[in-house]
This record gives structure tokens, C-alpha cells and sequence, in this order.
């Protein structure tokens, strides 16, 4: 069954953090090695992963796009209230 995971975290370039979607609260740590693509932190996969191999792998190019621009966004917009804060 194909899951989708946030890409939390890459540990030494050896593991990948994951984070299971929707909610991220699950969490699998897997050598890169095992991952047939080549990913980065904050990609969104697509994976079937079954008795600990994956049979199936790909990045959700669309999903992983909107999920960025969302965080860049956030962080804007903690600049922009941040320096309104500012005085001098």
C-alpha cells in the first residue's frame, strides 16, 4: 500500500527521517541507500514499502512544491510581524 511521507530530516547523508502523512506523528528512519530516488529534506514521498523493503518510490513533485511555498510563507511572514516589532 503506497503511503506518503515528509522527508524530516537527512542524518549524515546515511538515513532518512520520515515522517508519515497526514498527520506526522509516525516516524521510520531508513538508510538512503534503500530509497531507489534521490531525495532532499521537505520532499514528499510516495512509497510502498512492505516487510521493511520498498517496492515502490517517487517524489510528490506537486505536493512537495505547495508544501514549500507554504513554509516560505510562514517564515515571511514571521519576518514581515517580527520587524513591525522593532523599535528603535
Amino acid at each position: 500500500m503506497i503511503k506518503k511521507y515528509t522527508v524530516d530530516e537527512i542524518i549524515n547523508k546515511r538515513f532518512a527521517v520520515l515522517l508519515e502523512r497526514p498527520d506526522e506523528t509516525s516516524k521510520i528512519d531508513i538508510k538512503l541507500s534503500d530509497i531507489p530516488i534521490k531525495i532532499h529534506e521537505g520532499d514528499i514521498l510516495k512509497l510502498d514499502i512492505k516487510d521493511g523493503a520498498i517496492l515502490f518510490a517517487e517524489i510528490d513533485k506537486e505536493e512537495t512544491k505547495k508544501q514549500r511555498e507554504e513554509v516560505q510563507n510562514l517564515i515571511d511572514d514571521l519576518k514581515n510581524n517580527s520587524s513591525k516589532d522593532l523599535k528603535f
